[in-house]
């Protein structure tokens, strides 16, 4: 038993190095992922390096004996976020996916081309395709089929990543934060998209004539509101105005208030310190 135990621990260490060489790949191939994502992920691979690994798992499948284009996506138990690709023998093509950092199995790619380069339809041998079909995630209900996309409620999803998206709440478009896997239909990259998803739902709907109600943030000094980190666990560096100078902090990535400034600059303009020397100034005044 203590054989297998190594064994498996050296696993999971050469499936942690795999995953920072992976991420190192990404990193180097991508321009649009956030500081707060990268750091994220990394610190998250890192924890997977450092960590004794546990004995042997029954909830991780052993893909020793499948082909390695035949091996089902395989997300890992981390919690990272790095985006990736597998090919499906079902679809012959290959197919993005979330992999959470170690563990895992060989039928993970860094970028598309990659993955049809070594599965791609012309490298695989000839004979009767499979009688199985591989999918992303578990297969739906059937009834979920003929289910309204504009129906189906805001999910953002089991991940921990931080995207601005927007769904129909059943009378307009909003925002709300994906978290980056495990969505539904009713997720839209941007506002406009939503809107002409659902423009026809919008016009048979009774038109209604709002008063412009100010909002109450409108009317609240963006300089004396506090510090607000937000729930998310993303990792943004922030400014706001302490009531006497800008400093920096640490933004999770959602919630919080307009006290909140992406460089030192912004915040100074909005919220200089000669705000509170005159405020002073004219108290001794009087």
């Amino acid at each position: 038993m203590e054989v297998e135990h190594d064994t498996h621990e050296n696993k999971v260490k050469k499936s942690c190095v795999s995953a920072i060489r992976h991420f190192s790949r990404v990193l180097t191939h991508s321009s649009k992922m956030t500081t707060g994502l990268l750091v994220f992920t990394l610190a998250a691979l890192l924890s997977c390096a450092f960590t004794e690994s546990p004995p042997f798992n029954p909830l991780i499948p052993n893909y020793d004996n499948i082909p390695q284009c035949m091996q089902p996506p395989q997300a890992g138990l981390c919690l990272a976020y790095i985006p990736s690709f597998y090919y499906n023998p079902a679809t012959k093509k290959c197919q993005s996916f979330i992999y959470g950092g170690c563990q895992g199995n060989l039928n993970r790619f860094f970028s598309e081309a990659e993955c049809m380069r070594v599965c791609g339809e012309t490298n695989q041998p000839t004979g009767e395709e499979p009688k199985f079909e591989l999918l992303p995630s578990p297969e739906k209900p059937k009834s979920e089929a003929n289910v309204d996309i504009c129906s189906q409620p805001k999910k953002p999803g089991l991940c921990y990543a931080y995207f601005n998206r927007f769904y129909f709440n059943g009378e307009k478009c909003e925002s709300f934060v994906y978290g980056g896997c495990d969505a539904n239909q009713n997720n839209f990259l941007t506002e406009e998209e939503c809107n002409k998803a659902y423009q026809p739902i919008a016009e048979e709907l009774p038109k209604i004539v709002e008063a412009e109600v100010a909002k109450p943030e409108e009317n609240v000094d963006i300089c004396s509101q506090p510090k607000q980190p937000g729930l998310c666990y993303a990792y943004f560096n922030k400014f706001y105005f302490n009531g006497e100078k800008c400093e920096s902090f640490v933004y999770g990535g959602c919630g919080g208030n307009q006290n909140n400034f992406d460089t030192e600059e912004e915040c100074n303009k909005a919220c200089p310190p000669k705000i509170v020397e005159s405020k002073e100034n004219e108290a001794n005044q009087q």
